[in-house]
């Protein structure tokens, strides 16, 4: 009887194995990617720029938006109001700007974002908003070198929502990262 259970020991311990070196593999761990970049990096300072979660390039005006806000401070319980910055892609000495404005409260924590261009040449940049549980898409109208902030819109279906991509001035796509907002079943999601 003691055999069997070595042995059932031993199988555990074996299946075990295999299925987190699959798991592993199949994450990527063991994947070696080799740079591709032609260019050079460089640290960019300046602008209050904190946090950066995404960005969107506008192909047009070689200006790249950028989103983002102070996570640590929010974690460490301070309020921070996030910011879409832009940045000149051509120019060796630019400094990211903030053209949010002041429209938007101190809660203002954006994710995701995506710059739809129109047939008539009109800009619409598509914000996801993340802010006291909270999970919104802001839709600004890129006017000039600044943002407008036209509408917010919200809805049960934005469970936790992580991209966005604009197909129109009012309309847009929403990825959820999660399919639970909160919970042990979102943990789940997590590790699963």
């Amino acid at each position: 009887m003691r055999r069997v259970w070595v042995f059932a020991g031993i199988g555990v311990l074996v299946a075990a194995g295999a299925w987190t070196w699959s798991f592993l593999t199949a994450a990527g761990v063991f994947v070696d990617i080799p740079a591709k970049s032609a260019g050079a990096c460089r640290a960019i300072s300046g602008g209050g720029v904190a946090g950066i979660e995404d960005l969107a390039i506008d192909p047009e005006t070689r200006v790249a938006y950028l989103s983002g806000y102070d996570r640590w401070a929010v974690m460490r319980g301070a309020s921070a109001r996030g910011a879409i910055w832009t940045y000149a892609l051509d120019d060796p000495d630019a400094v990211p700007v903030d053209v949010t404005g002041s429209a938007l409260p101190v809660g203002f924590h954006p994710h995701g974002i995506s710059l739809f261009r129109g047939p008539d040449g009109k800009k619409v940049l598509f914000v996801i908003n993340h802010f006291g549980g909270r999970h919104t898409v802001e839709i600004f109208d890129v006017e000039g070198a600044g943002l407008a902030h036209r509408m917010t819109i919200e809805g049960d279906d934005m469970v936790s929502p992580n991209d966005v991509v604009g197909t129109g001035p009012n309309a847009f796509y929403v990825t959820n990262d999660h399919g639970y907002p909160s919970g042990f079943m979102r943990t789940v999601e997590d590790f699963a």
